[in-house]
């Protein structure tokens, strides 16, 4: 699947507020009360409808990264990679 169409749908099912949920490989970055980066690697993301985002690992059943609901999800091609953002406010909170 291109970026841009897995852009297209992910985006669509945003709108729509649908559960929405990804495989594959990528690497994270989180700003907020602290700062990570996290090499690529295989991952499960997750996308409610309430704005809770999760990141799992191929182990293991706590998320990695998270944010709680009343988060904003956007989705971005940028630079030839496909960027999926949460941003939360209070706190100010940032995953990519």
């Amino acid at each position: 699947m291109e970026f841009a169409e897995a852009k297209a749908i992910i985006g669509r099912a945003l709108a729509a507020g649908n559960l929405v949920v990804c495989i594959g490989s990528c690497s994270i970055l989180y700003h907020g009360r602290a700062a990570s980066k996290l090499s690529e690697g295989d991952r499960l993301l997750v996308i409610k409808h309430d704005g809770t985002f999760l990141i799992h690992q191929s182990t293991g059943m706590k998320a990695i990264n998270y944010q709680g609901p009343g988060s904003s999800t956007s989705v971005v091609e940028e630079n030839g990679e496909l960027m999926v953002k949460s941003q939360r406010t209070k706190p100010l909170n940032e995953i990519i």
